[in-house]
């Protein structure tokens, strides 16, 4: 796969798709090495909590019940765009 093909959806490639938000903070099981060594840095800024865990993917809610997760989504797009 060509990697421009992924230039409409980044977050969805860096975090396998299982990026969720509860609790007031964005979570993941997942993510792409390159930004794992920055889970730390992140959570410190109450930005994401990286977990890596079993289970099915299914399990993992894309939004919280109370409300919309794309709107604290720009903080943690801030944050990478600070990484280049």
């Amino acid at each position: 796969m060509h990697p421009t093909s992924f230039v409409g959806d980044p977050i969805k490639l860096v975090f396998d798709n299982n990026l969720y938000y509860e609790n007031g903070i964005y979570r993941t099981p997942t993510m792409m090495q390159m930004f794992a060594h920055n889970s730390l840095k992140m959570k410190e800024k109450g930005l994401l909590i990286y977990k890596k865990i079993g289970g099915n993917r299914n399990d993992f809610p894309l939004s919280e019940p109370t409300g919309s997760s794309i709107e604290h989504l720009d903080r943690i797009l801030l944050f990478f765009e600070r990484l280049k």
